[in-house]
């Protein structure tokens, strides 16, 4: 999403209160997206956004009509740029639909309400970061969010500069993507409460493309399997929203088209608690929407199928993306001491070979008497030739996440350089954390066969990692033998499919 972005037209149609008994006729506003900047988001107030949605607790006092009693909020609200704004300016002082009968908003809509104004927290808090490290730098950020550096570079020296500002501008970009991202989740919730949008039981558009798979009917099913694997592994169904963000994950099925069916991998293990970190995520997904392959076998290579297409998973970085939105997830839950990872199906583009497939990843973890976590993780396309497996292009890693006071977490460690790595943290009452994005190297078709040989340094690399329980000579002399393989691997837990035998305890490490 780099540029400007285009500037669009949106419609939308209007259901003004019926003064007779027949149906009044649905009148079409056609407004002009206005181009969102730096300085909107700036402007941002999440309390603004949630006084537009108040509504009393008592059917008497309910106010009926979106923004009503807004006053100063109105006044502010009005200025805002954007789809929200435009959204805003269109929407204000209809009557409302999602009023229930006890005067309280419709729960789907107070949830795309509390997502949406998490995410204003979320990106004021990024973009005041980038404004501290520009003004520290003697940069400028653009209104077409670009990194101006002028000519600091005389001074920091053109290589350092330039690096400097790559970090940067990655960082720019990241925030333009959730931004819009955001804009978006507001709008939406704007139009559902006056009925011009639907949304879904986590406040998500039924209508967007990014959840298309997600019409009602699909959706009471997947909330019904998701609550039962959550009840499998942990006795009970999900009560908060991390309880239903770990049902997603440990959910055995897959719902998207391209998926044709074909359920996830999943495995899981088990830490000792730390409550009040909630849930630590890591995705590591295709930022396109397609990739190369190469023959995986003879019939590939019979059926002319030399360098066959796969899908991506075509987004950039977001907390709230879809479980699916990814090849290969994280899900670190402090509060009850379980470790999840999910990897997707790879699709086929052209449906052949079963038009899709996954493979177990294999997940080694050590836990220390502090509280760090050392997972190696090591995943590898179920359509992959066994040469290139061998040859270790596979999503992998070597990542620590390590407590820091007052409930944070912080991760260092070393991954692949390919795919797009986001981590972020999830505690009740607060928006999520970002921990680290790094976005991946390469967004061509070709990324995966160019770059998945290669490593990188994440987040924090001073955290020093989880080795296993044993004698340091031991662990000295295994690390020198080249013919034992990797001893973190041979002295550590490997996580295990959490609905067939049992969820194994995580090993301890020093």
């Amino acid at each position: 999403m780099k540029g400007a972005m285009p500037t669009a037209r949106l419609c939308f149609t209007t259901r003004p209160p019926p003064t007779t008994g027949k149906h009044p006729k649905k009148t079409t506003h056609t407004v002009a997206m206005s181009e969102l900047t730096p300085n909107d988001v700036r402007r941002w107030d999440s309390t603004a956004v949630r006084n537009v949605f108040q509504a009393a607790g008592a059917r008497a006092d309910t106010l009926n009509r979106l923004g009503e009693n807004l006053d100063q909020v109105d006044a502010e609200l009005r200025t805002w740029e954007g789809e929200a704004g435009d959204a805003f300016r269109v929407e204000i002082g209809k009557a409302r639909t999602d009023i229930e009968s006890d005067g309280r908003a419709s729960h789907r809509v107070a949830a795309a309400v509390a997502t949406a104004s998490q995410d204003v927290d979320a990106c004021k808090a990024a973009m005041r970061e980038i404004d501290e490290t520009a003004e520290a730098n003697g940069w400028t950020i653009t209104n077409g969010w670009k990194v101006d550096i002028g000519d600091t570079w005389l001074l920091m020296g053109a290589e350092v500069a330039e690096l400097q500002r790559q970090i940067l501008q990655s960082q720019l970009d990241a925030l333009k993507i959730r931004a819009h991202a955001t804009d978006h989740e507001l709008a939406t919730a704007l139009r559902a409460a006056v009925g011009e949008a639907q949304v879904d039981e986590r406040g998500r558009d039924l209508h967007d493309p990014a959840n298309a798979l997600l019409n009602a009917p699909m959706d009471a099913e997947r909330r019904s399997n998701e609550e039962e694997a959550f009840a499998r592994v942990y006795g009970h169904p999900p009560v908060s929203a991390n309880d239903w963000l770990m049902a997603a994950a440990l959910d055995p099925h897959s719902y998207l088209p391209k998926d044709h069916g074909v359920a996830p991998q999943i495995v899981a293990g088990r830490f000792t608690p730390q409550p009040g970190r909630g849930v630590v995520r890591s995705n590591m997904f295709i930022p396109t929407d397609q990739v190369q392959n190469v023959a995986k076998d003879a019939t590939d290579v019979e059926q002319g199928r030399l360098f066959p297409m796969n899908f991506g998973d075509n987004r950039g970085p977001s907390a709230t993306a879809d479980p699916e939105a990814s090849r290969v997830s994280m899900f670190v839950d402090y509060d009850h001491g379980l470790i999840v990872v999910r990897q997707n199906p790879t699709g086929n583009v052209d449906g052949s070979r079963g038009g899709a497939a996954a493979d177990v990843p294999s997940v080694h973890v050590a836990e220390a008497p502090d509280g760090r976590l050392t997972i190696d993780y090591n995943a590898h396309d179920a359509y992959e030739n066994v040469a290139g497996t061998a040859a270790g292009m596979t999503v992998n890693g070597h990542v620590t996440l390590s407590p820091q006071p007052g409930g944070a977490v912080s991760l260092g460690g070393s991954t692949t350089i390919y795919p797009s790595m986001e981590t972020y943290q999830y505690r009740d009452g607060q928006p999520p954390a970002q921990l680290q994005w790094n976005p991946a190297n390469s967004g061509s078709e070709w990324g995966p066969s160019t770059s998945l040989a290669r490593h990188h340094w994440v987040g924090d690399a001073t955290i020093p990692t989880v080795r296993p329980d044993m004698p340091g000579w031991q662990w000295e002399l295994e690390n020198l033998n080249p013919f034992e393989g990797d001893p973190f691997l041979s002295h550590t837990t490997q996580l295990a499919d959490p609905f067939s035998g049992g969820i194994p305890a995580v090993a301890a490490g020093r």
